[in-house]
Order: C-alpha cells, then sequence, then structure tokens
C-alpha cells in the first residue's frame, strides 16, 4: 500500500536531481554581449497604429497578448497583419 506513495517521492528525488545535473552540465549561454533590442511603437500615423491605440485606450491592462488557438490562426493573424502593414512589422 505504500509502495505507490514511495514510488512517486523516488521519482521526484530522481527527476529532481537529474534536472540540477542537466543545469550544472549545460550551462545557459552568456547573454552580456547580446545587442539591445526595443520595441518600435506604433505609429498614429498608419490605419494598424490607430487601431493599436484604440484598442489599448480601450482596454487598459499589463498585456497586449492575444492566445491563439492554434498555428493555422497564428499564421493567419501574422499573413494579415503584414498584409495592412504601412510601415514596418514588429512582430514576435
Amino acid at each position: 500500500m505504500m509502495r505507490f506513495p514511495r514510488f512517486l517521492l523516488t521519482l521526484g528525488v530522481v527527476l529532481a536531481v537529474a534536472i540540477i545535473a542537466a543545469r550544472l552540465i549545460f550551462a545557459l549561454p552568456d547573454i552580456s554581449d547580446r545587442a539591445e533590442s526595443m520595441a518600435i511603437p506604433a505609429s498614429p500615423d498608419t490605419e494598424p497604429g490607430q487601431l493599436i491605440d484604440r484598442a489599448g485606450a480601450e482596454r487598459a491592462g499589463p498585456s497586449g497578448v492575444i492566445p491563439l488557438q492554434d498555428c493555422n490562426d497564428a499564421l493567419a493573424s501574422r499573413l494579415m497583419l503584414a498584409d495592412s502593414a504601412e510601415a514596418t512589422i514588429d512582430l514576435q
């Protein structure tokens, strides 16, 4: 009866040790020499920029992220944004 909880505890300890060992063996890359990047502000002179300004005024909050349901939605939204771009495209 106590075998399953003991198995879960053992599995958890083994996984924790493996994660710590992998983190020590495979260190994160040094990013101190990486160039600083900045977002291009939305221009009120373009139609997409005006839409973004209006949407931001309507929804006060910390995020401008809209989660997409699948890869087709992501591709379609990027293609529509690229098609409607008037000055530059700044997408992640």
